[in-house]
């Protein structure tokens, strides 16, 4: 039987998106959903990095500041217990 462009171009898209959900959920049981969701937000990232190296879009202040912004979350969010200061980890338990 043969399949069309649009037929090859379902089995690639739902390829690609079984493989993701593989990696995802290999992630949750790995790491955490906390590092799976973080995973997320390096897409964007991502994104532009791609987008400058192949294709020389152009890479703005703004830009860089969204990246600067997202990293500076990712970094936060990582953050364990023993890394906080003392008074954060007291008022958490209260």
């Amino acid at each position: 039987m043969a399949v069309g462009r649009g037929g090859k171009s379902a089995r690639a898209g739902a390829l690609g998106t079984g493989i993701a959900y593989v990696l995802n959920y290999r992630i949750i049981q790995d790491e955490g959903p906390i590092a799976a969701s973080v995973v997320t937000y390096l897409l964007p990232i991502v994104a532009v990095i791609l987008g400058w190296a192949v294709l020389r879009e152009a890479v703005t202040v703004a830009i860089l500041a969204g990246v600067v912004l997202v990293l500076s979350g990712i970094i936060l969010s990582k953050r364990t217990r023993r890394d906080r200061r003392p008074h954060e980890v007291a008022e958490q338990s209260s």
